[in-house]
């Protein structure tokens, strides 16, 4: 793990905008890391997307496998445009704008998120702890050739696979690594 950017831009606001102009060219799924990122979820979870945004690793099984449709689904993001998006077509999801305000979960995904984080320990042990089964955390790999083009002024972090599950292993029994495309994927479990 290692600071990438110092001024911290990851606001409600400036995430209102990128999803206001994301909108316009149309739904941006990458299904394959988002598939990975729900592999162990069930049909019987209380499932939770942690900075979900639009086209989020939930919305995506809803959409795609909609017969694997958690129990309990629950979108969490401080963007309100994103949030308003998705409860006109999950009516029947439960929505909140802090991770603070979440209820208790089964599981609790979050797509490209820790590397926004202020600190990216004390986000993954907060997320550990209002979990009740596993944590399924994503982020981009700086090394791939996309990250090479982008700055990505919203990054706080670069990680690595190692930097990424060491968030975890103090506060999980068990953690699992995986590389799946242009992504860094842990799995950790309570």
């Amino acid at each position: 793990m290692k600071r990438f950017h110092e001024v911290d831009v990851n606001t409600p606001g400036y995430f209102d905008r990128q999803w206001a102009k994301a909108v316009k060219t149309g739904r941006n799924y990458d299904r394959v890391r988002l598939r990975a990122l729900m592999r162990y979820v069930k049909a019987t979870h209380a499932v939770a997307d942690v900075g979900c945004g639009l086209w989020g690793a939930l919305e995506c099984l809803l959409v795609d496998h909609p017969e694997r449709r958690p129990e309990r689904v629950i979108f969490c993001d401080y963007s309100r445009y994103a949030l308003d998006n998705l409860r006109e077509r999950f009516p029947y999801a439960e929505f909140y704008d802090s991770v603070e305000a979440l209820p208790r979960v089964d599981v609790i995904v979050s797509g490209e998120v820790i590397e926004h984080t202020q600190d990216p320990k004390a986000f993954a042990a907060d997320l550990v702890g209002r979990c009740g089964e596993h944590v399924a955390v994503s982020t981009v790999d700086h090394a791939c050739d996309g990250a090479q083009v982008r700055n990505y002024r919203e990054h706080l972090w670069k990680f690595s696979g190692k930097g990424l599950t060491e968030c975890f292993e103090p506060v999980c029994s068990r953690v699992e690594y995986e590389s799946v495309g242009d992504y860094h994927i842990v799995w950790a479990w309570k």
